[in-house]
């Protein structure tokens, strides 16, 4: 949904009744694929609000998840929660995004439901484990992440919502501690974000790269939230990965050496390696030879001279150093393609 403009269209004739159909499409999808979700329906109440540009959607009865696993414990996770959409114009026509949305989380130690009953009844208290209240809002540009706030709220969902009476016998921060309640993403939460985070934290089989290829079309019908990506927003790329399934592309394997180049025996078999680590930006470009455990050296891929701190040159085999130099080459190659911002500008140990 980018190059949409942030300006919502004038209309009298309201066309967003397919939306709570999408909403409910969005939930049987995600039931079908979680076994621990309740079985009833999404209950959505609409009510209109700027007249002719949002409506805003409440679910009316919480929804579950039984019996979610968390570190040897079992738990019941309810959810609520309102989206407020609006239909704004871009390149590719009007779409539905979202304006407004608030998340309700409860953590309650799991039970069947013959004992929910009769606890309620007798008004015997469940443990809660956490509780949290999400809340986002679109402001100003949709070039930026909107607006978000979370908190600690463990009366996010009321008790006679959901036929539960419930103590938190912990302090809250050694309860969420100990049972691996989800942390708190710095991304927008909605409805979709939220059950995503849930499957993240507990279930993350079910998630572990992305929302399951059958979720794509409800997916992509859903509004959300304007978030333009930015290699720079980690906000912008966790939405993302969170509302979209994941391309199952094979992820090209890290280099540490070049294509052909092998540490020459007998010094290979001794536990001797040549290479270009990962996070090397804080040093000038530079190759790494490992000798055991505790001993390296790094040698510069600008001059060939050793960098502070390693040992002398003399130490290294001598049939190392010369399968090093023949590669030199292909040494600096490799270092500009893992690191394109930190690319060796004078090669001057590569043209010796």
């Amino acid at each position: 949904m980018t190059g949409a403009s942030a300006v919502l269209l004038p209309t009298h004739v309201w066309e967003g009744a397919e939306l709570p159909n999408v909403y409910k499409e969005f939930w049987r999808a995600f039931r079908r694929m979680v076994s621990l979700s309740s079985p009833r329906e999404l209950e959505l109440g609409v009510e209109e609000g700027v007249p002719g540009q949002t409506i805003r959607f409440i679910i009316k009865e919480p929804i579950v998840l039984w019996a979610v696993q968390s570190k040897g414990v079992k738990l019941d996770v309810y959810l609520t929660g309102t989206h407020t959409v609006g239909r704004i114009n871009s390149t590719g026509g009007p779409v539905w995004t979202l304006v407004e949305a608030e998340s309700n989380i409860l953590y309650l130690e799991a039970r069947e439901k013959s004992e929910i009953q009769a606890e309620w009844r007798a008004n015997v208290p469940s443990r809660a484990y956490g509780g949290y209240r999400f809340k986002v809002e679109r402001r100003g540009s949709a070039k930026h992440t909107p607006d978000c706030r979370a908190a600690y709220d463990l009366e996010t969902i009321e008790e006679t919502r959901i036929t539960r009476c419930y103590v938190e016998k912990d302090a809250a921060w050694k309860a969420r501690a100990a049972h691996g309640l989800p942390q708190l993403p710095t991304a927008p939460l909605d409805f979709a974000g939220l059950l995503y985070v849930v499957l993240h934290s507990h279930c993350g089989n079910l998630v572990a790269s992305g929302w399951p290829k059958s979720m794509t079309d409800v997916l992509s019908r859903l509004p959300a939230f304007q978030v333009e990506s930015d290699a720079r927003s980690h906000s912008a790329n966790w939405y993302d990965h969170s509302h979209r399934p994941v391309q199952r592309k094979p992820m090209p394997l890290p280099r540490f050496w070049p294509t052909g180049f092998e540490v020459p025996e007998p010094h290979k078999t001794e536990g001797w390696k040549v290479q270009i680590s990962n996070r090397e930006t804080t040093e000038d470009p530079h190759l790494t030879i490992i000798h055991g455990r505790d001993r390296d050296w790094r040698i510069s891929l600008v001059d060939g001279t050793m960098l502070h701190g390693s040992g002398p040159k003399t130490e290294i085999p001598e049939k190392v150093m010369a399968a090093i130099e023949a590669m030199s080459v292909a040494w600096c190659d490799l270092w500009d393609e893992k690191y394109p911002a930190m690319k060796i500008k004078d090669r001057k140990w590569c043209a010796g």
